[in-house]
Parts: structure tokens; sequence; C-alpha cells
């Protein structure tokens, strides 16, 4: 079995998340005709918000042998999205928390990044580009199409 846990505090919240993945399943390939499993995985996820805990397990046959590596490689590109984000958008000083604001912002943010981002013309952070964005109406339609 493979396991790996990461734990990450961010915007007032706990979250934990823990991936076992086991490629002991020769009785699972015996008894049943699937030739493309590999491994069997538990997703384990903790979040602290608002003084309690919530939990959420979730499981998962795949054909993928070291599915926690590649978990964790995502979680990685995720931390890095949040540094991105928090640079260019000031993220972290961000104090919405009624209902779902705070998700809607974060959705609105992610696909302003990604806008950003795409644009090539010039050599530039997402922050100067999103104040370009703000000073040229040219360029914010550039971003847009």
């Amino acid at each position: 079995m493979n396991t790996y846990k990461t734990i990450d505090a961010v915007h007032g919240r706990i979250e934990e998340h823990e991936v076992t993945s086991c490629n002991d399943i020769d009785w699972l390939i015996k008894d049943h005709s699937y030739p493309h499993i590999v491994s069997i995985m538990i997703v384990k996820s903790r979040r602290y918000l608002a003084d309690k805990w919530s939990q959420e397990t979730r499981y998962f046959i795949s054909s993928i042998k070291q599915y926690a590596h590649y978990v964790g490689a995502h979680w990685g590109v995720e931390n890095n999205l949040h540094w991105t984000l928090n640079m260019a958008f000031d993220e972290d000083s961000c104090r919405m928390r009624k209902r779902h604001s705070d998700q809607n912002m974060a959705i609105l943010r992610r696909i302003s990044f990604n806008l950003l981002k795409s644009v090539t013309e010039h050599k530039v952070g997402i922050k100067i580009k999103r104040q370009m964005s703000g000073w040229d109406s040219d360029y914010l339609l550039k971003v847009l199409q």
C-alpha cells in the first residue's frame, strides 16, 4: 500500500487529504473479468471551517498503479496556483464568507487568471496584465477574446 498525505491551512480553514492505493488486488481480478484494474484507492478529505470538521471518503478502482503520487502532484499544482492567485489577485485578503460568495469569487478569479495567461502579446506577469486590462479597453478586449 502507498499513502500520500497533505495538510494545508489557508483562508481560515485547515484541509487534510490522504490518498491510499492498494495494488494487492489479485482476488478482485481473479473473481471478475476486469483486465485493466491495477489498484484500488481510498481518498479521505477532512476540512476544518467555522469551528467544525467535515469529512469525506471516496473509493476508486483504477488502472494506475501509483495513484497517490499523481494526486500529490495535483495538489502541488493547486498550491502553486493558489500562490499565483494570491500574488496577482491578493486572494488571501478577500474576506467574503457569506453563503457561496467566496466560491463564486474564486471561480471568477480562476477564469480571469486563465484569460490573462492566454494572452502572450506582452512578456509580463499576470498582475501587470490585470492592471493593463483595467487601463486599456483594447487590451481588455484582447484578453476577453
